[in-house]
């Protein structure tokens, strides 16, 4: 994803905000397929199914699983509709990351 579409996700307007981690969250969902498929890696159904095996392979490390695990979980919380169990703070830092995780790990 471009840095000017990371740039128009929603992450600023508390009545949009599902919008954005939303989107956040799938766009990470993509990122993990990519670098599945970069490296060899079976692609599983959804964020932990391919975010374990690409640490078990060493494309990145374990501080980087846990972050992952934790925008999963924003994102499910989101995708179930529980908006009120995470912040719109947690919601900014998730899109400076995973934002960054992308240009890191797949260059665009």
């Amino acid at each position: 994803m471009a840095r000017d579409a990371f740039d128009a996700i929603p992450i600023d307007d508390p009545e949009r905000l599902e919008l954005g981690d939303r989107a956040l969250g799938h766009r990470l969902e993509d990122a993990l397929r990519q670098l599945c498929r970069k490296n060899g890696i079976p692609e599983g159904d959804g964020i932990e199914a391919m975010n374990v095996p690409l640490r078990k392979a060493g494309v990145y490390g374990v501080p980087q699983q846990q972050q992952i695990t934790a925008w999963a979980a924003i994102r499910n919380k989101a995708d179930h509709g529980r908006f009120s169990e995470y912040s719109l703070e947690e919601v900014r830092v998730m899109h400076l990351g995973v934002s960054g995780f992308v240009t890191s790990f797949l260059g665009a």
